[in-house]
């Protein structure tokens, strides 16, 4: 009897797949969004990280979350609209650069997502460029076939 309910289950099972395979397609709907991981770090040593939103739809960022090492900036953004791909912002560092007040100027593209970082603090000024890498998150995948 509990071989008959799985093989039943597993027919069921199969078959909404298949079904929701082929209404799928022919939908063509797909997903445009994926996320990932950046991090890019400057020749001082501070580190640019966090996770963005790319849509694949609009060709932008739709969201992002990002921190910089040694200083106060934290940046969150999310907009449908795709209007979290570019950055520029002032503040002050933390820790050794304390006195120190930074902007922070970049932008996120596909191929090429160059950030550049302004340090300045008594009476120097340092700019630094870091071309930021992606890596997309993954994703678990669960299996769709029931245990018996």
């Amino acid at each position: 009897m509990k071989t008959l309910r799985c093989s039943i289950t597993r027919f069921v099972v199969l078959w909404a797949v298949g079904f929701g395979l082929v209404v799928g397609a022919s939908r063509t709907a797909r997903a445009d969004s994926i996320a990932y991981n950046v991090f890019g770090t400057f020749s001082n040593g501070q580190q640019l990280s966090g996770q963005i939103t790319w849509n694949d739809a609009s060709n932008s960022v739709t969201d992002s979350n990002l921190s910089l090492s040694s200083s106060t900036f934290r940046a969150t953004c999310s907009s449908p609209a795709g209007g979290c791909g570019a950055v520029f912002a002032g503040f002050w560092g933390a820790g050794t650069l304390s006195k120190s007040y930074e902007i922070l100027l970049g932008a996120f593209l596909p191929k090429s997502s160059l950030f550049a970082l302004t340090v300045t603090g008594g009476e120097s000024i340092q700019i630094m460029a870091t071309n930021v890498s992606w890596a997309r998150v993954a994703v678990p995948e669960e299996s769709i076939m029931p245990s018996c």
